[in-house]
């Protein structure tokens, strides 16, 4: 079945070229064909009590079991939802939680559900029984894939005889698309489902195969004392995670920065969102802080003020902008090594505990005790200074590829100093057609245009994603001093289209180019950033070109394939002073060389594809190895 989908997807693709070849951009499918999770037993944990609310700000991968099934199968996650009205949403796709999807065949059926606990609504006084309403915000496609015509999601109650009953449903197609977050109000009426065990779930219905067809639902609450009409709370929100603090990038080498301004954003910005009804302002207060994540030493404090001033309107989204940063101040907060920076945003907006109702006798307000609405109020984002640039915030919402033989793919970075590039790192997701151990070109370019202007290129192997968003660290065969600006990239030598991670956060498609017919274009329909990273720095492995005082064609090694590992080196080996051995996911393997031997052994027994690097004073000799079974 396997090659049956690889042939359907490689005749695809050929069609495809012959119409039009260019940057397309697919849905995700991570990790491919197993049902463990679809499997996985449910934990029902003690009836919950009554009021149910969860907008997932504290959740993270997963909901949380204290409220949901542990057995469901959506993500929580804080990209892919398109301006929510908190942060965080759960995503519904093809894919369970971990990213596996349901089948390996081409099939449509129910797929993601979020199942809540037992909740026990058989005591509610008869005079609130019919005050009892559900309330959900919901979207489709925000930043992933649009649901098709044929494609659904549901809400459904479920009754005193375990029957399931559909009570509200969306379907997919542009015709219905909106671009925001949409709320829905629904009474949970007395007689079939105010019972001691009632529980609600949504079920999204479309493809089977991968991170398609996707639905997102925020800030899900079901109490009493509510009507058709009671659509707003008082509740300020963060809705985003702040901005980076650099003006390109979200992450930068450590000894790249060096304190200097023009590094740096003027400032950096999050989003908020008031619930509360429209027209209606509230004035807040926030704060926006930068620490170092390590020792949690406060580097900066950018706002951090007593007085009231931003408002915050009803159901409107607004920009709180912090200060400049004290460049100075995070220069010094350098250790010797790297750093991590922790960015975190917090609003004072006076809220409090969920209101339930005021007491008749006494006047006073009565809340919810276990409802806590500031927990909404808090957002965080971390920025690397370690090795790497990168544009990207470290989570694919979609991935993007060239879709003809041979096409090129570039991505420019424009540096501000000069410096050795000594890696790359790739995020090759899981998508529909396999590209697990395929084999390709790393290509370096100093410039793009008709002629080849190739700095650098190496042959590459894909290794199978077995987590999500897990980077591959590919080391270059031949370090490069650089400057100024770059272009990294891959090249297709096989059948099957590959595809790079695509962040949909943030937009730097203006740095894509590909070419697929000898002339290079720039890309006017991805947007996003790829999940493509330039590694600088290590200055041990520093080389330039020069003639080489070893040829490489006069070393190989011996067995290859090898049965064990351990093999021979035959040729002139004066000139190697150290080998190293990678996987072909770019982890060193630990091995032993000796020279006067003319042996290399490596501490693993597991078949596969590996590169052995050899280092002579001015050259990285690369050879493939094969280790197989006896």
């Amino acid at each position: 079945m396997r090659l049956r989908r690889l042939i359907f997807s490689v005749s695809l693709w050929i069609c495809s070229c012959v119409l039009w070849a260019q940057v397309i951009e697919v849905s995700l499918k991570h990790r491919s064909g197993s049902e463990t999770f679809r499997t996985q037993k449910t934990q029902i944990i003690d009836t919950l009590a009554l009021p149910f609310w969860d907008d997932f700000s504290t959740s993270q991968l997963v909901p949380d079991s204290t409220k949901w099934l542990s057995g469901v199968h959506v993500n929580i996650n804080r990209g892919r939802g398109l301006n929510p009205p908190s942060i965080n949403v759960a995503t519904f796709d093809g894919t369970d939680q971990h990213g596996i999807p349901y089948s390996d065949l081409d099939l449509r059926g129910e797929a993601d559900s979020l199942v809540s606990q037992p909740i026990n609504l058989s005591n509610i006084p008869p005079g609130l029984r019919n005050t009892l309403y559900f309330s959900f915000f919901w979207q489709k496609k925000g930043n992933g894939e649009i649901p098709e015509n044929v494609d659904s999601l549901r809400l459904q109650f479920k009754d005193q005889n375990g029957v399931w009953s559909t009570v509200w449903s969306a379907v997919g197609g542009d015709t219905l698309y909106i671009e925001n977050f949409k709320q829905e109000i629904i009474q949970v009426p007395f007689g079939p489902f105010q019972h001691a065990g009632f529980q609600f779930r949504f079920q999204s219905y479309g493809k089977l195969t991968g991170g398609y067809d996707n639905w997102h639902i925020d800030y899900v609450l079901l109490r009493t004392r509510r009507d058709e009409n009671d659509l707003y709370l008082r509740d300020r929100t963060l809705s985003t995670y702040p901005t980076s603090i650099f003006k390109d990038f979200t992450a930068i080498p450590f000894e790249h920065y060096c304190g200097r301004a023009d590094t740096f954003r003027d400032s950096t910005s999050i989003t908020g969102f008031s619930l509360e009804p429209p027209g209606f302002p509230a004035s807040i207060r926030f704060a926006a802080q930068i620490f170092d994540a390590s020792s949690g030493i406060l580097i900066d404090e950018m706002n951090n003020t007593d007085e009231d001033g931003l408002l915050f309107n009803g159901q409107l989204f607004t920009t709180l902008q912090a200060n400049v940063i004290d460049t100075i101040a995070l220069n010094n907060a350098k250790t010797d090594t790297s750093l991590v920076i922790l960015t975190k945003f917090f609003i004072r907006t006076k809220d409090s505990l969920m209101f339930d109702f005021i007491n008749p006798v006494s006047g006073d307000s009565v809340f919810f005790d276990d409802l806590d609405l500031t927990v909404n109020d808090t957002a965080t984002a971390l920025v690397t200074l370690d090795r790497h640039y990168a544009y990207d915030d470290g989570s694919a919402e979609t991935a993007a590829g060239v879709n003809a033989m041979n096409g090129q793919l570039a991505y420019l970075y424009l540096l501000p100093v000069r410096d050795t590039l000594t890696d790359i790192q790739i995020y090759f997701p899981n998508v529909e057609s396999d590209q697990a151990d395929q084999s390709l070109r790393l290509k370096i370019w100093s410039r793009l245009n008709n002629q080849e202007n190739v700095t650098h290129t190496q042959t590459i192997f894909i290794n199978a994603s077995d987590s999500l968003d897990k980077f591959t660290n590919y080391p270059l065969s031949k370090a490069l001093l650089l400057g100024d600006s770059l272009f990294i990239g891959i090249q297709q030598t096989g059948l099957v289209p590959v595809f790079i991670g695509l962040d949909k956060n943030h937009n730097t498609g203006d740095r894509i180019y590909f070419n697929t017919s000898g002339s290079w274009q720039a890309n006017t329909k991805i947007q996003g950033s790829l999940m493509l990273r330039p590694v600088f720095g290590n200055t041990d492995d520093i080389l330039t070109p020069t003639d080489e005082p070893v040829s490489p064609n006069a070393l190989t090694l011996f067995p290859n394939p090898a049965y064990e590992p351990r093999v021979r080196i035959e040729g002139p080996l004066d000139q190697i002073q150290r080998i190293r051995i990678f996987d072909i996911a770019g982890r060193e393997i630990p091995s032993r060389f000796e020279k006067s031997q003319k042996v290399i052994e490596f501490s693993t027994l597991r078949n596969g594809i590996y590169v052995v690097h050899m280092y002579s004073p001015n050259k990285i000799h690369v050879k493939r190895l094969i280790l197989l079974d006896k």
